[in-house]
C-alpha cells in the first residue's frame, strides 16, 4: 500500500510538471527572473524542476551567484514553513510524528538503541499469585515493603 501511495505521488508531481510545462507552452525565450525562481523554490520545486521547466542545465542555475541566492532564500522560506508546521503539529495538535521528529532534532540523537521485549498469549499466568502480591506491595522508590 505503501509504494502505491508513493507511485501516485510521484505520479502526480509528473502530471504537474508536465501541465505547467504545457501551460508555458513552446516558450524559447524564457527569461530567467530571480524573483519567478525565488517563487518557485518557496514553492517546494528542486533546483532540477525549475531547469527542467526553463529547459537549461542545472550549471546555469548555480553558475549565476543572483539566481542561486534567490532559490536558496526560497528554500529557505519553505523549510521555515515546514520546520513551522512541525513544531505547530508537535504542540497544538499533539501529532507523535512531529513530536518524535523534533525530539531527534533537538536532541541530536544519532544513536540507535536496541530495546529487547518479550511477549506471551497470557503473562500474568506465569507470575504465582504472591509475587504479584509482593509487586502491588513494594514501594518502587526504596523497595520497602508499604503493606503495613
Amino acid at each position: 500500500m505503501d509504494k502505491e501511495i508513493e507511485q501516485s505521488y510521484r505520479d502526480t508531481i509528473k502530471r504537474n510538471l508536465a501541465i505547467i510545462s504545457q501551460e508555458l507552452g513552446n516558450q524559447h525565450h524564457l527569461i530567467l527572473q530571480p524573483s519567478a525562481i525565488y517563487d518557485m523554490a518557496k514553492a517546494g520545486l528542486s533546483m532540477q524542476s525549475i531547469c527542467r521547466l526553463y529547459r537549461i542545465d542545472t550549471n546555469t542555475l548555480t553558475d549565476d551567484l543572483n539566481l542561486r541566492r534567490e532559490f536558496d532564500r526560497g528554500r529557505a522560506a519553505i523549510g521555515s514553513q515546514v520546520r513551522a508546521s512541525l513544531v505547530d503539529d508537535a504542540l497544538n495538535k499533539d501529532m507523535p510524528y512531529a513530536k518524535i521528529h523534533l525530539d531527534k532534532i533537538l536532541n541530536k540523537e544519532d544513536n540507535v538503541q536496541q530495546i529487547d521485549v518479550t511477549v506471551t498469549s497470557k503473562p500474568l499466568e506465569t507470575i504465582n499469585t504472591e509475587d504479584l502480591l509482593n509487586i502491588i506491595f513494594t514501594d518502587d522508590s526504596d523497595g520497602h515493603d508499604t503493606s503495613n
